[in-house]
């Protein structure tokens, strides 16, 4: 990317484009590969692991045209696929409300905007796009025919701003499955080891280590440490885990040794080998099937659950949503069974409460 060049395209000032891809970055659409200098300030860029796997849109566009917002709404339907449970949490989306708190928070930034009904997404700070969305009535809820996960306008929003949601006023309680990814790889590795050597093989000690780790929540401390990195507050542990991802489960199999990568092949070493041995032929589909094997718990057989019994519950892939702390509860059962089905014990994070204080 040529920043001179793309200015002049966009027609935007340098702090803008600055803050375009700052946002690309943060919601992990690209990621930086290196900068060079050739006459202008350039950087090479490449899509981030999380949605290489991702459908490819193509726009028809014109040179003069400003509707690029519009025209994706329009386009998401290209890549999504029907679903009687997507509906309905579309349906329950409906109801979903901004806080009086969520309110003031945008009409003290977009307030002429907003009363002259003249506000265009594109002037708006890109992290504020979701909350908007809600603001205006114009929420999404679309599965994905790749991946079976759900996108919706809830999915999408940087987790501190959900705290200005509310459900006709009621207060929004969510369940995380902890190390949620890594517990599902559990799964795939057990079975590709169980393809290989049978039932009656007991699983290798690292294997069973990697599973321990896995159900007690406890698998990113115990590499971070490994390596000696600091991972004591939040900003730090999703770095390392965004780390962790792309060198070891959403990368390319390859020879080029990092210290990390070089830790868990050294702890982990029959895991690893089976992870290489998935991604053998393309190593996107180890991110598919770990994303598939979420959607159908989480999607397929806990919100199908929930729903059976009129409980309103929205899903964020590894996460559920509920309206009450009893409803939550509820949920962490149905995703405690779903799990049994293949030996996993999870555990869990609560939060909710409008301050993301510990629910009870």
């Amino acid at each position: 990317m040529n920043y001179n060049i793309l200015q002049d395209i966009l027609s935007v000032k340098p702090t803008k484009l600055k803050k375009i891809f700052k946002w690309l970055i943060n919601n992990k659409i690209i990621e930086k590969v290196k900068n060079y200098s050739v006459g202008y300030s350039s950087s090479l860029y490449k899509l981030h692991p999380l949605v290489e796997n991702m459908p490819i849109d193509t726009l028809s566009l014109s040179s003069t045209e400003s509707g690029l917002v519009k025209k994706m709404k329009e386009h998401r339907n290209s890549f999504s696929m029907p679903c009687v449970i997507t509906d309905h949490q579309f349906d329950l989306m409906s109801r979903i409300n901004l806080s009086a708190a969520g309110r003031e928070y945008l009409e003290k930034r977009y307030m002429d905007l907003l009363d002259w009904g003249e506000l265009e997404y594109a002037v708006a700070d890109p992290r504020h796009y979701d909350l908007l969305c809600f603001y205006l009535n114009d929420t999404y809820c679309r599965r994905n025919r790749n991946t079976h996960r759900v996108y919706s306008s809830v999915t999408s929003m940087p987790g501190r701003y959900r705290d200005f949601l509310e459900f006709e006023g009621l207060t929004l309680y969510q369940i995380d499955l902890k190390n949620a990814q890594i517990l599902l790889s559990v799964s795939k590795i057990i079975e590709e080891f169980r393809a290989e050597y049978g039932d009656i093989e007991p699983l290798t000690t690292d294997i069973r280590d990697f599973k321990h780790l896995a159900e007690t929540g406890k698998f990113y401390e115990y590499m971070a440490n490994r390596i000696g990195v600091d991972i004591t507050n939040e900003k730090l542990r999703s770095k390392f885990k965004e780390m962790f991802f792309k060198e070891i489960f959403y990368s390319k199999n390859s020879n080029r040794a990092t210290q990390l990568k070089h830790a868990f092949n050294l702890a982990f070493p029959t895991v690893a080998a089976i992870i290489r041995h998935i991604k053998r032929h393309d190593y996107r589909q180890f991110a598919i099937q770990l994303q598939r094997l979420e959607a159908s718990i989480f999607i397929d057989e806990v919100l199908r659950e929930l729903y059976s019994m009129n409980i309103t519950a929205f899903s964020i892939h590894d996460s559920i949503v509920t309206t009450t702390v009893d409803d939550l509860l509820t949920a962490e059962i149905a995703i405690t069974d779903a799990l049994k089905k293949y030996d996993l014990k999870p555990t869990f994070k609560k939060s909710g409460g409008g301050s993301l204080k510990q629910a009870a």
